[in-house]
């Protein structure tokens, strides 16, 4: 019913036929009506994402309804001038509303119009970033669950539109919205880059990082994530042996092998600084699984031979390898 009011209502319409002829009234009665939209609460993804939709269809209708902002006209209106103002941060609060509700999850909060609101009057800048990167941070876990569903179905174009959605609705909100103001690096490396690697989604993060804008996430911040997986892969086998370490997870050594493995020929040509490290560590996992492969075959256990050999780190870069391989 607001919507159809406000095109009821339009600029293009005469005056006398308008049902609020006034425009700061019109704009008034929009902030009114966009900002007391509450989605209810639902317990149907599906359901509530369509609802959302819906809703927000009407609100770039009623949006698109408002007079266009004329410079001159403000110059002796300044109450027109501070609505005008307030249109401005309702087109940018829209677009975030737009982005989550994309981005929506029945596992956290939904975000509502009267929350960008009262985020956007809060006095601390501190208070404001801290809510701004909490959007952005449930936008990444959000993409995060999607590529764990789209490999299942096994679709690599799904994933491909997938990562491209998400890198554009990422960019709306870090440069449009926020202005730049919140860490985008800090959030992408916890909830991207080193979940990613967890879960050794190496060719997601590969495609990720060619996307990407290089400006929200520093080489060096990847590269050094990707050498600390690596390295730390390496040093849970040498140090818990046939244990599962606890940096991994419930992961077995035989499995962390093989991603750092993966995760050197997925995404190590990305970074020719790692190679020389890589090349080093790479005797080291080569080995490790060639020991491993063998033990298996001989039906011993995967990381202590009935004589007692245990894959030690240091032993391996202080032997010969012919005392190795026997």
């Amino acid at each position: 019913i607001c919507a159809r009011i406000g095109v009821a209502s339009k600029s293009s319409i005469r005056k006398s036929e308008r049902i609020i002829p006034d425009d700061k009234m019109l704009i008034q009665f929009s902030l009114n009506v966009c900002y007391s939209v509450v989605i209810p609460p639902s317990r149907h993804s599906r359901l509530k994402s369509d609802f959302r939709r819906d809703i927000l269809k009407i609100l770039w209708e009623l949006f698109e309804c408002l007079p266009q902002r004329v410079k001159s006209r403000e110059t002796d209106d300044n109450e027109l001038c501070i609505l005008h103002e307030k249109v401005d941060t309702l087109y940018r609060h829209l677009i975030v509303f737009d982005i989550c509700s994309t981005w929506y999850s029945t596992e956290r909060e939904p975000v509502h119009m009267a929350v960008l609101r009262d985020i956007e009057a809060e006095d601390s800048q501190n208070e404001k970033i801290e809510h701004w990167a909490s959007i952005l941070s449930s936008v990444c876990k959000e993409f995060i669950t999607r590529l764990g569903k789209d490999q299942l179905t096994g679709s690599q174009t799904d994933h491909n539109g997938l990562i491209l959605d998400f890198v554009s609705d990422f960019s709306e909100l870090h440069q449009f919205c926020f202005a730049s103001e919140v860490n985008v690096a800090s959030i992408l490396e916890r909830h991207i880059v080193q979940k990613l690697l967890t879960l050794h989604r190496f060719h997601y993060l590969r495609d990720l990082l060619l996307k990407i804008n290089p400006e929200w996430l520093p080489k060096v911040i990847v590269q050094s994530n990707i050498h600390a997986f690596v390295k730390d892969a390496m040093m849970a086998m040498a140090e818990h042996g046939s244990e599962t370490s606890s940096k991994a997870g419930s992961r077995s050594p035989g499995e962390m092998i093989h991603g750092a493995i993966q995760c050197q020929d997925i995404i190590g040509p990305l970074f020719p600084d790692l190679a020389s490290d890589f090349r080093s560590m790479r005797r080291y996992l080569d080995a490790a699984n060639f020991i491993r492969n063998m033990l298996h075959c001989g039906g011993s256990s995967p990381s202590q031979s009935s004589e007692g050999f245990n894959l030690n780190l240091d032993t391996f870069n202080a032997s010969h390898p012919l005392d190795i391989i026997e």
